[in-house]
């Protein structure tokens, strides 16, 4: 077996071709959208693209989540299906699960802070 460039190529992961953001669902919306823009895509049009709901929660909470090919979009606003409340304009942060009021986390940041938040609300 030849150890060479091209074998050593062909062990490399592909480089992925979509990413994916997620939105936590603290306000309890009836429906999320995702409103999209500024990337090699073209904009979506208010109040955005339906997303996933995710079979996970997060602190009891519904996960949704949106995915496009790599570089599509570069922001993004999460939506009630435009009936009033939303996010500021957010930067596209792949992989990353956005909670209101507090920001892009990791999911286990989001878990920890969220419960801990919880923790103090009545």
């Amino acid at each position: 077996q030849a150890w060479g460039p091209a074998y050593l190529a062909a062990q490399q992961p592909a480089e992925p071709t979509t990413e994916t953001v997620y939105f936590i669902n603290t306000k309890k919306w009836s429906a999320v959208k995702a409103h999209a823009w500024g990337g090699t895509a073209a904009g979506t049009s208010w109040p955005g693209l339906a997303t996933v709901k995710e079979t996970e929660k997060i602190a009891n909470y519904d996960v949704y989540s949106f995915t496009a090919k790599v570089g599509a979009y570069k922001n993004v606003i999460f939506n009630n299906n435009g009936a009033g409340s939303q996010t500021p304009d957010l930067v596209w942060t792949a992989g990353k699960y956005y909670v209101m009021d507090m920001g892009w986390m990791t999911k286990e940041e989001a878990e920890y802070v969220i419960s801990l938040v919880n923790k103090f609300v009545v």
